[in-house]
């Protein structure tokens, strides 16, 4: 299943410093912030690491799966309130893949791993 859609759009995609930027905007009214929490929703670690991989996917052309994580960081909640837009930054080289999302100068998530 995928999320784009539901939980996020793409609203832009660029070529920066050899990497893709996409810049996709939160749906708060995904039906995931009712549990995820109700009173203060939180986008769910799960659904921040499906969105890095379906963003992959847009670079490679193809379908992906992750492989292996080898880091990831969460250093911030991401909030359809407080992060309306986000950049999800995809560097894909082969099987390895690192990413970011972020807002601004504030990295809410890095990741390192691999991809089939």
């Amino acid at each position: 299943m995928k999320l784009i859609e539901d939980f996020y759009d793409i609203t832009s995609r660029r070529e920066e410093d050899g990497a893709t930027v996409f810049e996709v905007a939160l749906r708060p009214d995904c039906k995931v912030y009712k549990g995820h929490f109700p009173e203060m929703p939180v986008a769910p670690g799960v659904c921040n690491l499906q969105m890095i991989r379906e963003c992959a996917e847009e670079v490679a052309g193809r379908p992906l799966m992750l492989n292996y994580i080898a880091q990831c960081r969460m250093t911030k909640l991401i909030t359809p309130s407080e992060f309306p837009t986000l950049d999800v930054t995809i560097r894909l080289d082969g099987e390895n893949l690192q990413a970011t999302i972020s807002k601004a100068d504030e990295q809410c998530l890095t990741l390192k791993g691999t991809v089939i």
